[in-house]
């Protein structure tokens, strides 16, 4: 069976912790790139969810931040 999953915290935890690499195994991040492909998942959606101590005036950068990381 294929698996959709409409939502990963992935992005926020890459983003916070630049130690944590998505194509290595970490229980950390809990969605990486090997667990996707244990568990045989096709699509997997990363939300981009921003800690609520950021800025109001930084959210959007953050934003995008978190998609350069994962790029």
């Amino acid at each position: 069976m294929k698996i959709f999953d409409a939502h990963s915290d992935v992005l926020c935890k890459l983003w916070q912790n630049p130690d944590l690499d998505f194509y290595k195994e970490d229980k950390l991040l809990q969605t990486g790139f090997t667990a996707l492909e244990k568990g045989n998942v096709d699509i997997q959606v990363l939300a981009c969810f921003v800690p609520s101590q950021v800025p109001f005036g930084r959210r959007f950068h953050t934003v995008l931040e978190m998609i350069d990381i994962f790029y």
